[in-house]
């Protein structure tokens, strides 16, 4: 053959697992040269109350965001299990996150309105009064990195000058005020 049987079982691996087992096979293929490349993907079903979507979501995304377990989402009281419930969840978390009450984005209407809303141009951007909970800011940072990971779009709709200011560019007053 024109591969040797070690180079095509590194691609078997790469190629017929899921993307977390061909992630460490190939690192232990490649670069660590262990003996044992596969590794069991720990799995969990979550038992999610939508009553309680904020405080579990909060723990959920927060205690499960940086270890390498998968989880799936049920919701009580229903009997759906894969990828639709955990698309709600983290859709509906993302709303929970856009809460006026929390206080962590600029709103232009706070009194009728419970979520925070922007004209539809502008975006979300957060408020000054949000350094009192930079938590929710990395529960909101984990949140948008497992929806990437599943391939999950979410309903957030950040500022411009919110992304901006993410990728540490320099932003005016102005460019806040118009946000």
């Amino acid at each position: 053959f024109l591969f040797p049987l070690e180079q095509r079982l590194i691609f078997l691996r790469s190629t017929a697992m899921s993307h977390l087992e061909s992630y460490y096979s190939l690192i232990d293929d490649v670069f660590m040269k262990t003996q044992n490349p596969v590794r069991a993907v720990q799995r969990m079903t979550l038992l999610i109350d939508k009553e309680k979507i904020f405080e579990e979501g909060l723990k959920v995304i927060n205690l499960l965001s940086t270890s390498s377990i998968v989880f799936d989402v049920k919701f009580k009281d229903q009997t759906c299990l894969g990828k639709g419930p955990l698309q709600e969840f983290l859709r509906l978390f993302a709303l929970e996150l856009q809460r006026n009450s929390l206080d962590i984005w600029l709103s232009d209407s706070k009194d009728g309105n419970e979520f925070a809303s922007r004209k539809e141009e502008l975006g979300l951007f957060p408020s000054p009064r949000s350094v009192r909970r930079p938590d929710l800011f990395f529960t909101l940072g984990a949140l948008c990195a497992k929806a990437i990971e599943n391939g999950i779009t979410l309903p957030l709709h950040f500022s411009p000058s919110f992304i901006k200011l993410l990728r540490h560019e320099r932003i005016e007053i102005q460019d806040v005020s118009k946000a």
